[in-house]
């Protein structure tokens, strides 16, 4: 059999090859060779180590990020569970309300010397109002019908809040608070209208604590002194997270 091989069956096989890599060209002991000379890369010749930083600083190979080892910890994801292990710097966009489309973007700063190290960076707040007059002759702090909204993350919140007040008694003192619960209820969380006669807009912005996962961020109300009815309407609070924990 004739071992002649025409021009068209050469460049065929020659496509073949450069399809299948140079290593098809070599012999196997020139692979062998190959393969041991480039796991020394310290051994290369200083030419050739010159040519090939000039050649890289213009042919810079692109390296796929899914082939960076970690790399999808940094990727934007949304969803309505923190991520477990985190890492520092690490982004997440929390799904707070779907139906509302609120979205609160948070990164983890494992720094941190809270408990709560997921701080928030950016999304609406979640808000409520009511505009329904209520009322108390109350000393103590009374739950008339909210407004409130249940926080899906233990973590501090800053809350904004406000109302018109008003006492049938000139000169009694009104107030008006924002808490989990009312044994958590500071001076700082709380508005007070002091001996003022008629209707007053009053608002203010503080940081409330929401110690687990589902608490309920409530609007209080009181009299100082039980002397005389205090009256609140159109009353509103907004809620938006400053750092957060995975349940």
């Amino acid at each position: 059999m004739s071992s002649y091989e025409n021009p068209g069956q050469r460049a065929e096989t020659q496509q073949q090859q450069q399809r299948q890599g140079p290593e098809a060209f070599l012999s196997s002991e020139e692979r062998r060779q190959l393969r041991r000379f480039l796991g020394f890369p310290e051994d290369f010749p200083p030419k050739f180590k010159s040519w090939l930083t000039d050649y890289l600083s213009v042919a810079f190979p692109e390296i796929p990020v899914t082939q960076i080892s970690g790399f999808d910890k940094y990727l934007y994801k949304k969803g309505v569970d923190l991520p477990a292990n985190p890492r520092d710097g690490q982004p997440y966009a929390y799904v707070a309300d779907s139906s509302k489309g609120i979205v609160w973007r948070f990164m983890y700063n494992a720094d941190s010397g809270s408990q709560y190290k997921w701080e928030f960076i950016g999304g609406a707040p979640a808000q409520v109002a009511a505009s329904g007059n209520v009322s108390t002759t109350s000393a103590s702090w009374q739950d008339l019908g909210g407004p409130s909204l249940t926080v899906p993350l233990a973590g501090d919140y800053l809350v904004q809040f406000g109302a018109e007040f008003n006492n049938n008694v000139n000169g009694r003192d009104t107030l008006m608070a924002v808490a989990a619960a009312t044994a958590s209820i500071t001076t700082e969380t709380t508005i007070q209208m002091e001996g003022v006669g008629g209707r007053v807009a009053l608002a203010r912005s503080s940081i409330v604590n929401a110690p687990s996962p589902g608490s309920t961020l409530r609007c209080y109300y009181r009299i100082l002194t039980q002397d005389c009815t205090g009256f609140w309407r159109n009353r509103w609070l907004l809620v938006q997270p400053v750092r957060v924990k995975k349940a």
